[in-house]
């Protein structure tokens, strides 16, 4: 009996020294975690370091467990828009590859012509089809964050992109990892800002945004690993066209 009272104290102990170390002590729902870790490997300019500016709702179930939900990351270069799910377990969530969202404005808005096109390229209400799916890792349920990170220092990423598009003072670079595939290879969305003073006070403006994927040892393809994405609300098709010139696997 004491040494049960004396575990029952360590965890109330360790509890309290979280509680008091980080200010708060919140763990997410597995519906957050599951929508959170398939947005932020799928949808390219979707992930945040910041948990507090991502909104979600599950929409809808097929006959075979495919869930529609929409997403919105509440930044001022946000993106808003609805997926399909295909399954997921306690480690993964399965999707189809480039096609499994839309980007759509506002949350959770969206036409009926737009919603038939997403559930017709994920095969809803169809029998599942193992073979098209890919899987990521599920998500932190205390932060939000997927487990994978980048296995590079930032500055290489940097330094890849600046060896085609040349570094501007005025300019700043954003170098985001997002996904990874089966051989290693990392995909990374480039975004880039800079900003002006007027009477209402700063403006950030955002100058292009790109897609860029590096090989497991940090090389490159020098004529097919940058991309300029034409329009980030629009991304599915370059997204896997990048893809495809470089040999991903997903």
């Amino acid at each position: 009996m004491k040494h049960f009272k004396r575990k029952i104290f360590s965890l109330i102990l360790i509890l309290v020294l979280l509680v008091s170390t980080t200010g708060c002590f919140h763990i997410y729902s597995k519906e957050n975690v599951i929508m959170v870790s398939q947005i932020f490997c799928a949808v390219p300019g979707a992930r945040t370091i910041d948990e507090h500016v991502i909104d979600y709702k599950f929409l809808d179930t097929d006959d075979y467990g495919r869930k529609l939900f929409a997403f919105a990351i509440c930044t001022s270069g946000g993106l808003t828009g609805i997926c399909i799910l295909k399954k997921y377990n306690n480690k993964y969530v399965y999707y189809y590859d480039n096609t499994s969202y839309l980007c759509i404005e506002p949350f959770n808005t969206y036409s009926s012509e737009q919603l038939d096109d997403l559930k017709d390229a994920n095969d809803w209400n169809k029998t599942i089809n193992e073979d098209k799916m890919i899987k990521r890792p599920v998500g932190d349920i205390f932060h939000l964050f997927p487990a994978r990170k980048s296995s590079f220092d930032y500055g290489i990423a940097q330094n890849a992109f600046y060896n085609t598009i040349s570094e501007d003072k005025k300019i700043s670079t954003y170098t985001t990892f997002f996904d990874c595939s089966q051989t290693g290879q990392e995909i990374f969305f480039v975004s880039r800002v800079t900003g002006e003073v007027t009477d209402a006070g700063y403006q950030v403006i955002y100058v292009d945004n790109y897609l860029m994927i590096l090989n497991s040892d940090g090389s490159y393809d020098s004529k097919n690993y940058l991309v300029k994405l034409e329009d980030v609300k629009n991304s599915n098709a370059q997204l896997a066209e990048i893809k495809e010139k470089n040999g991903w696997v997903g």
